[in-house]
């Protein structure tokens, strides 16, 4: 069932993030899934906080993150870019 859905899902979407929980992980099964187009592959029993993170770092990019931890990230200045001749 869990692979069958995960092919759904691609075939809706590709750009949806996928992390695969299963409580029966193998090699194989995990080989299976990213080739099926998920992005992580979890194994029962897993820790609550590490599955949290794995999902975070999937669905928020990099800048998200960097500006929820509180990293301001500056754009270049505008002027060195483009010249603002009165």
């Amino acid at each position: 069932m869990g692979l069958k859905l995960l092919q759904q899902i691609k075939e809706y979407n590709r750009s949806i993030p996928v992390v695969r929980i299963t409580g029966q992980g193998t090699k194989e099964r995990a080989v299976q899934a990213l080739r099926a187009g998920a992005h992580d592959f979890v194994e029962k029993p897993f820790q609550i906080d590490e599955l949290v993170k794995r999902i975070d770092k999937r669905a928020v990019p990099a800048e998200g993150r960097a500006c929820a931890r509180g990293e301001r990230r500056t754009p270049p200045p505008t002027q060195d870019k483009f010249r603002f001749d009165s």
